[in-house]
């Protein structure tokens, strides 16, 4: 998104973040946007997570060693001073296992005789060396520099210097952009024949000159945290920048031509800082196959809300020629990337950004109000054509930090091998693992590996000012409801009730899941109507399985109640993460006046872990209504019931010939406004009795067995 972020903020000294934990109690905060800040509002809030350990190992030897610190443009160095008077045939010699970008990037092996003014680049006797510079990188500074992949012992004889004394370093020396591993160093020996003149395991390497490298192995504690903040399109010094996003299209003679991408706002911005990385380069280092899963790692980068890619219209292969296709860049596509009560604008581009080709029209994309840390951030992996993965969005979102690793998941294409099939998990390749991690779901509560954080846009100001954002922690979360949907208006005795459990499991999977609904006193459970894998318990049941799972307020439930009366309904079996759960029954309503509630409990195992709550229903005593309870309508008129006598009324309780070959007519019509409009309809009937048929055109011959009744449509 544009302008500046709440870290840069922060550092300019615009900005006082409240900071809180991830485990605090659950609150409420306003956030404002950032200018003017409304007054009572917090300009930014930061998550603290706990403390990430980073381990170091030295590659190159046992104990102590040196690796070079990674970094853009970087010129790092370790320097000694040898005096190498009285020798012949000086030889220096150390242990390496580097991983540099191959002539991009290079290490080298200098010598200076006037205090440094000058250097000497040395070469390896083994001959793993650049002799050119083929991609012009500012890091070559000619033949000599050590790139691409090694491990083993390297020489580098000395013998021009014998005699004089000399600066020895070894640099490591970087261009911009992506970083491997870098370089390892260890077991430093200088030797003259068959004498050694000096040797350093490295264990305390205090008398070289370090610059930029760091001492291996080591560990540290890398402190790590979320940022929100709120982003809208008003009041703000950058408000042009937080309409829209653009995407070139052609820098013609008559001036720019883009085409504009809507920024979602107002809304919620998630940032991830993490300090454990130096830079947003995404592929340095290999560190997108960093645990915990495959994806974007930096030191601040956005959780998009909505991660997944947004294809051109040809989709992200190319099944002709066997590569990725383009699609639209991160820097676009993250302008929905803010969690928002509304759905986003709706997005109309030129196809592939070909000012030559039509514009098309990507919808809008539905509102994303939360934040849960327990499901999945970034695209992941699609099996391609070629039998082997490629990367959804290599550049989208970032990997939601975990106290251990998760998965990465793997989708596959449509059925024009071009188009990624959206919802088509590969699960017979969960399991697997791409560059060491593994390949599932992509939600780290698939493992109940998250930290249980999580962010919900509540509200939001009439001008998009501020929002109203609840922040809470809990390993277990469930985001629905219980909806119960009376028969009648206003409820009354009799009213039947169309009970339905919706819920989405944003929280950590649960392996032994148990909903539990206890029938509402005031009503009674309607035989047979459980539906969505739901079943009755009753008392006998329900006591049986309290007592095996512990469950004191089932038992409670059934205490006291005859056996076979349905005390709760249930539903049971594994949730994992995303998954919907999605149950109902119906009750009748036996008690007037009364208040009735129904609440969902959900238990892992014998642990209740939460609830999913229901909205009342008031139930009238309508037994006192000054209107006669029970009457009788006559048939007024008749539509289309005879096509030979269209103008004859039948009445009530007569035959009627309905002449019209398989067609929906009305046949009968009975007034209600009889009926006093503050009297409810406890029960009304309509008896049609399919009593003879003859076939169209001969009178004679019956057709029972072809004609049919439809139900009552109105």
């Amino acid at each position: 998104p544009a302008a500046f972020n709440p870290w840069a903020r922060w550092f300019f000294g615009w900005a006082d973040p409240m900071v809180v934990n991830y485990d605090d109690p659950m609150q409420e905060v306003m956030i404002g946007q950032s200018d003017p800040t409304p007054a009572g509002t917090e300009d930014s809030v930061w998550v603290n997570l706990p403390d990430q350990e980073l381990g170091v190992p030295n590659l190159a030897g046992d104990g102590g060693g040196l690796h070079a610190e990674l970094g853009d443009l970087v010129f790092e160095t370790v320097t000694k001073e040898f005096d190498l008077s009285g020798t012949t045939a000086p030889v220096f010699t150390f242990t390496t296992d580097f991983d540099i970008e191959e002539d991009w990037d290079y290490s080298y092996v200098r010598v200076s005789t006037d205090g440094g003014a000058t250097w000497d680049i040395i070469l390896n006797d083994e001959g793993l060396y650049a002799t050119a510079n083929p991609n012009g990188s500012p890091a070559y500074l000619g033949a000599g520099g050590l790139t691409g992949v090694y491990d083993g012992l390297l020489t580098f004889d000395l013998s021009a210097y014998a005699g004089s004394t000399i600066l020895l370093e070894i640099s490591y020396v970087t261009d911009t952009g992506f970083q491997a591993a870098g370089i390892w160093v260890d077991n430093f020996s200088l030797d003259d024949g068959a004498t050694n003149l000096y040797y350093n395991d490295l264990d305390d390497p205090s008398d070289w000159t370090i610059d930029g490298w760091e001492e291996v192995p080591f560990s540290a504690l890398i402190p790590h945290y979320y940022m929100l903040e709120w982003r809208n399109n008003e009041g703000s010094i950058a408000s042009d920048g937080l309409d829209y996003n653009y995407q070139t299209l052609a820098h013609a003679g008559t001036g720019w031509m883009v085409d504009r991408v809507p920024m979602s706002t107002p809304g919620m911005v998630v940032w991830y800082r993490n300090n454990l990385y130096p830079n947003n380069n995404i592929y340095a280092g290999d560190r997108e196959y960093d645990g915990p899963a495959y994806g974007p790692k930096g030191e601040l980068l956005l959780v998009d809300a909505r991660y997944d890619v947004i294809e051109w219209t040809g989709g992200i292969w190319d099944p002709v020629g066997g590569h990725s296709a383009p699609v639209i860049s991160n820097r676009r596509a993250a302008s929905d990337g803010a969690f928002t009560l509304d759905t986003t604008p709706a997005w109309n581009l030129h196809d592939y950004a070909d000012v030559s080709l039509p514009v098309y029209d990507f919808g809008s994309m539905p509102a994303v109000p939360a934040f849960h840390d327990s499901m999945r951030s970034v695209p992941g992996w699609f099996l391609n054509t070629l039998g082997s993965v490629s990367r959804v969005d290599r550049a989208s979102s970032v990997v939601i930090p975990a106290q251990d690793i998760y998965t990465t998941r793997i989708r596959g294409l449509e059925a024009d091998e071009s188009h990624l099939d959206y919802n088509g998990d590969l699960t017979d390749f969960w399991g697997y693992t791409v560059g060491g991690l593994p390949l599932g779901s992509g939600n780290p509560g698939d493992e109940n590996v998250q930290y249980g954080f999580h962010a919900q846009v509540m509200d939001q100001a009439a001008d998009g000012s501020y929002g109203t954002v609840k922040i809470w922690n809990s390993m277990y979360q469930f985001d629905g409801m219980v909806s119960q949907t009376p028969s009648t208006n206003p409820a009354v005795m009799g009213t039947y009730l169309d009970v339905n459990v919706n819920t989405t499991n944003t929280g950590g999977a649960v392996e032994d899941a148990l909903f539990m609904v206890p029938v509402d006193p005031d009503t009674e459970y309607v035989m047979g109507s459980a539906y969505g894998g739901a079943y009755p318990l009753t008392a006998a049941y329900a006591a049986q399985l309290a007592a095996e799972k512990g469950l004191t307020d089932l038992a409670d439930a059934a205490a006291g109640r005859n056996p076979d009366d349905v005390v709760a309904v249930a539903w049971s079996g594994e949730v994992p993460t995303g998954f919907n759960v999605d149950f109902g029954f119906a009750t009748q309503i036996t008690n007037a006046p009364a208040t009735v509630q129904y609440t969902a409990a959900i238990f892992n195992g014998a642990t209740l872990i939460g609830s999913v709550d229901g909205e009342t229903v008031d139930v009238i005593d309508n037994s006192t209504y000054p209107v006669s309870r029970s009457r009788r309508f006559n048939v007024d008129r008749d539509s289309y019931i005879n096509g030979t006598q269209p103008g004859m009324y039948y009445g009530s309780d007569q035959t009627m010939w309905v002449g019209f070959y398989d067609q929906m007519r009305p046949v009968v019509h009975t007034p209600i406004n009889g009926i006093p409009t503050d009297s409810p309809v406890d029960q009304a009937w309509l008896y049609l009795y399919v009593t003879e048929g003859r076939k169209f055109g001969n009178w004679s011959q019956s057709v029972l067995e072809n004609v049919t009744a439809h139900p009552a449509t109105t």
